[in-house]
């Protein structure tokens, strides 16, 4: 009897850690909002916080609050605040919302240090918190759009493929997404490429190195194809069922035409 009981216990722990890594993932996905929401090492106020950038560099503007480890790798601050600052304005521009608060935004020398303290990967953004947290090389659009997006409407059913894809056409670096993803086809063989599939297993298990400007140039085409209300209509919702619902045979076409400028680079 208390062999069966002790079994029990041991699979009913295993069950445990299973969901709890199963929800864990889902957290990190989710751009860590909730853990960063509650964890008190990011609650501006706690002595935790306090003690963990009570030392660091602050700069604050009139819609970003800069945070630098000081001393910081990155040598012209100035530039790096303007850009970002220029990033929100063309960002905002696009969305037209005004944020409620101000973006603290967390440059972080390298990834080593949070993912050691923290077990987090930079960067990501806790649109909750209206917090960024920041790889000082990461563009300076992409984390801001993910918080723009996330306040475009109460409830915003995001999907990753349209999510990240949204934060790397806005991420202001003008590069050429649809190239960079015809690139990596050249060096890495991938056959053809199946955007419904793609956007419904949420980037599936291509590498990021592909998926992220491919999903990026994706946006572009479908902000290229769509009007502006449209457009902001489908991001309340990013599921393909809901594009397909909202843009019937118009969506098939959009998708056709974008997965034939791909496989060109094939024949």
């Amino acid at each position: 009897m208390k062999t069966t009981f002790n079994k029990f216990v041991l699979v009913s722990l295993l069950l445990l850690i299973v969901i709890i890594g199963f929800w864990l993932s889902y957290l990190h996905y989710a751009g860590l909002n909730l853990y960063v929401h509650l964890n008190p090492v990011f609650r501006k106020g706690s002595l935790v916080f306090f003690n963990l950038f009570n030392d660091w560099k602050i700069v604050e503007r009139d819609k970003i609050i800069f945070y630098f480890q000081n001393p910081s790798v990155v040598e012209n601050q100035s530039e790096f605040i303007e850009r970002r600052e220029k990033a929100f304005k063309n960002i905002q521009a696009f969305f037209k919302i005004d944020l409620p608060h101000k973006i603290d935004f967390f440059v972080w020398d390298n990834r080593e240090e949070p993912l050691a303290k923290f077990k987090i990967q930079l960067g990501f953004a806790s649109p909750l918190d209206f917090s960024v947290y920041s790889f000082y090389k990461q563009t300076p659009g992409h984390e801001i759009t993910h918080i723009f997006s996330h306040h475009l409407a109460k409830d915003v059913r995001k999907c990753r493929f349209i999510n990240e894809g949204l934060a790397v056409c806005f991420d202001q670096t003008n590069m050429d997404k649809l190239s960079v993803a015809k690139e990596y086809m050249k060096k890495h063989p991938l056959g053809r490429i199946q955007i419904r599939k793609i956007w419904q297993d949420g980037l599936g298990s291509l590498p990021d190195d592909f998926t992220y400007p491919l999903s990026g140039a994706f946006v572009k085409c479908l902000i290229d194809n769509l009007s502006e209300d449209e457009f902001k209509e489908f991001l309340k919702d990013q599921s393909y069922e809901n594009a397909k619902r909202l843009f019937g045979d118009k969506l098939e076409k959009i998708i056709g035409d974008f997965e034939n400028r791909l496989s060109n680079i094939l024949d």
